[in-house]
């Protein structure tokens, strides 16, 4: 839901229909961004259907796209929509998580202290307390999570889960094949999305970042709880448990080259570097 909340926000699915005006504009741009298309009987050949399937649905009277707008309102407090009630604590608690998986102390395994020369006790117990935090701070977050949500959304997400992957393959076809462009950054997908929208590109990025790394954040927090709960392990701060949580190869993922913490740093770094003051 938040990753698709957060796609509808960055306007994904409105770009195809101004993609299409710009196609069957013949008269005066009436607004409708100059693109500098080529190609364009080939270009509707390859997306034509699916631009149309795109547009049918959209128009839609149920599970349309105000009702996205204020599910993901409701569950993460996101956009403007006017809904019943909202998550106000969400975005504290996800700022708080990311901010936590992208702090440097994340990288410090703290069995490796033991093997400096000088041990030193209290640098080993920071590293200790510090994933006592990360740990309380994905249960709280994840818990807010299951709290909030609701299988009752099941037939919406199914929905714009579809409209979204057409969405972007379309767009990514057209920005691949169809740009009158030599230099490459016209031709990424996110900048013909900006032009579609009238976004700045830096704003594209962000929303983009947060619904694919934000979104991938999350989906790995929900992992790591249920490995936390099935294991009756919630009030578990004992230093050997916290090591093998989060620095134990396999732990949690059952992949021998996937550690918690390594993974959770990546991602969360690259979340916290687009936070930017459109996002916030």
């Amino acid at each position: 839901m938040y990753t698709i909340g957060v796609y509808v926000l960055a306007d994904v699915p409105r770009s195809i229909s101004v993609l299409n005006d710009a196609l069957v504009q013949t008269n005066g741009n009436n607004g409708i961004p100059a693109l500098g298309l080529i190609n364009k009987g080939a270009l509707q050949a390859a997306n034509g259907a699916q631009i149309q399937s795109v547009l049918t649905r959209r128009a839609e009277d149920f599970n349309n796209e105000d009702t996205v707008r204020v599910e993901v309102r409701r569950e993460f407090n996101l956009g403007t929509a006017a809904a019943p009630s909202a998550n106000t604590e969400f975005r504290a608690l996800y700022s708080d998580f990311v901010n936590v998986c992208a702090d440097d102390l994340m990288g410090v395994d703290p069995n490796t202290l033991a093997g400096k020369v000088v041990f030193d006790a209290k640098e080993r117990e920071q590293i200790i307390n510090f994933l006592k935090k990360a740990k309380r701070d994905l249960i709280e977050l994840v818990q807010n999570m299951s709290f909030e949500g609701t299988l009752g959304v099941r037939p919406l997400l199914e929905k714009w889960s579809s409209i979204l992957k057409d969405s972007l393959e379309v767009l990514n076809r057209v920005a691949q094949n169809n740009i009158a462009s030599d230099d490459l950054d016209d031709k990424n997908v996110w900048s013909l999305l900006g032009r579609l929208t009238g976004a700045p590109r830096s704003t594209v990025k962000s929303f983009v970042v947060h619904a694919k790394d934000g979104g991938a954040l999350l989906e790995q927090a929900i992992q790591i709880y249920q490995v936390i709960q099935d294991g009756g392990k919630l009030l578990d701060e004992t230093d050997a448990y916290l090591r093998d949580l989060f620095y134990q190869p396999g732990f949690v993922f059952k992949n021998p080259d996937r550690v918690v913490a390594f993974e959770l740093k990546n991602r969360a770094s690259i979340v916290k570097d687009n936070w930017g003051p459109t996002w916030s």
